[in-house]
């Protein structure tokens, strides 16, 4: 019952096993063995992301790495996206002579949404406080600026770039550092 998939193929990237976390990750719990036993990376990865995963297996199968991880969209039996987090790596033979790729696979398609939303507001903040028709900055407990934008650089008559490097006691009234 593991939340990981697990996936074993053959140096011939012929698909040998999966398990059950596998199947409910790409949506094929109810399929017949025969069906999923068919299946190619190039059936479910997304065509973004097929040559760099190729890529990656073709360095693993020469021998110029042993293992990679690797982060890509994936469609799931009924055509909805799927990211995961895959770790694939080689055992070079086994007692018949065959190497084997071994396989884990993650679910992190709540994660990657979570990071565009992070990202999207952040893109948002960056656009209200570089936009501004107030002056605005972050300066951090030492009084060195973190951000600022241009409207607060121009109320003390300095660029962006210049107004960065000053310290917020050199801006601030001689009466009022002695408040604080």
């Amino acid at each position: 019952n593991s939340a990981i998939g697990n996936i074993l193929f053959n140096t011939s990237v012929q698909l040998l096993q999966v398990n059950p976390a596998t199947l409910k990750i790409f949506g094929f719990e109810n399929a017949k063995r025969a069906e999923i036993m068919r299946l190619t990376i190039k059936d479910l990865i997304h065509p973004d992301f097929l040559d760099q995963s190729l890529a990656y297996r073709t360095k693993l199968l020469s021998g110029e790495i042993d293992q990679y991880q690797f982060e890509a969209k994936y469609y799931k039996k009924n055509g909805e996206i799927v990211w995961c987090h895959s770790n694939s790596s080689i055992i070079r033979s086994n007692e018949y002579g065959e190497g084997l790729i071994i396989t884990q696979i993650e679910d992190i398609t709540e994660k990657k949404e979570l990071e565009f939303t992070a990202n999207e507001n952040a893109k948002r903040f960056k656009t209200a406080f570089e936009f501004s028709p107030i002056g605005m900055g972050v300066v951090s407990r030492e009084g060195v600026w973190q951000m600022v934008n241009q409207n607060l650089a121009s109320i003390f008559g300095y660029t962006k770039e210049e107004f960065i490097h000053k310290k917020s006691s050199e801006l601030t009234h001689a009466e009022d550092l002695r408040k604080d």
